[in-house]
C-alpha cells in the first residue's frame, strides 16, 4: 500500500480520541479530492515525485507504539489494503481512529472503531463530491463510533453546516458533529460558537455538536 508517513503526535480533532491524545498516525498516500485549505497536500499524489513509499501491512503494524493508531491521508479509503490493516490493528488491541473524506463509503464491517468522516462544506470547492445526505447517513447505522466533521472556513460554509446538521438528525444520524473552523482565528471561532448557543431551541442538536479547534495547526504541530 501507499505509506506517506508514520509519526506519534496529539490528535488534534475530535473523534473517538479525545483530542489532545497522544496515538500513532499513520498517513496514507493518494486523495481523490482538492480541498481548496488542504493541510496535506504533498500527500494528494501518489506519483514518486510525491514520495510514496510501498508498504505491508505487516510492516505498519510493527511501528504502531502506542495503544491509539489514527488512520489518515490523504483519503484511507482508497486503499483496498487499508481494510487489511485495521482489521491488523484491531487483532493486535489497538484502537483505531479512521479520518475520511466523506466522498466514499465507510466498510460496514468494523463497528468497533471510531469513523471522522467529513462532510464538505462550499469553501472547500468539492462539495459535489459528497452523497446525497439520506444516503450519506445510511451508511453508518449499526456504527458505534461515528463523527460526521464539518471544515468551517467562513460564514457560507457554517450555515451549510447548520442546515445538513439538521437534515441528517431528521433522517436517523446516530453519531455526533464536530465543527471544525480552519485557522482558529478569533472571529471565525467567536461566529462558530455564537451559531452553536442560538441552537438552544434545538437541543438534540446541541447535545451531539462538539466544537473541534484544531489543535495541531494552533501548536504548530504535524
Amino acid at each position: 500500500m501507499y505509506l506517506y508517513s508514520i509519526f506519534q503526535s496529539i490528535s488534534g480533532e475530535a473523534g473517538l480520541f479525545p483530542q489532545g491524545s497522544w496515538c500513532t498516525f499513520v498517513r496514507l498516500q493518494g486523495c481523490n479530492l482538492r480541498c481548496t485549505w488542504c493541510d496535506t497536500k504533498s500527500a494528494q499524489e501518489t506519483s514518486r515525485e510525491a514520495r510514496p513509499e510501498a508498504a505491508q501491512v505487516e510492516e505498519i503494524v510493527d511501528q504502531c507504539f502506542t495503544k491509539r493508531v489514527l488512520i489518515t491521508g490523504g483519503e484511507p479509503l482508497l486503499q483496498p489494503e487499508t481494510t487489511q490493516l485495521i482489521q491488523a490493528l484491531l487483532l493486535n488491541k489497538h484502537e483505531v481512529q479512521i479520518e475520511t473524506n466523506g466522498s466514499l463509503f465507510i466498510p460496514s464491517q468494523f463497528s468497533d472503531v471510531g469513523w471522522v468522516v467529513d462532510y464538505k462544506c462550499p469553501s472547500s470547492g468539492m462539495k459535489q463530491w459528497m452523497p446525497p445526505l439520506t444516503t450519506f447517513v445510511r451508511q453508518f447505522q449499526g456504527q458505534k463510533h461515528v463523527t460526521v466533521k464539518f471544515v468551517l472556513n467562513d460564514e457560507q460554509d457554517l450555515q451549510a453546516a447548520f442546515t445538513a446538521m439538521h437534515k441528517m438528525l431528521n433522517y436517523g444520524f446516530p453519531g455526533m458533529f464536530a465543527l471544525s473552523p480552519t485557522d482558529g482565528s478569533k472571529a471565525l471561532t467567536a461566529r462558530v460558537m455564537t451559531a452553536i448557543e442560538a441552537a438552544k431551541h434545538f437541543p438534540s442538536l446541541q447535545d451531539r455538536i462538539v466544537f473541534s479547534l484544531q489543535l495541531h495547526k494552533i501548536l504548530g504541530v504535524n
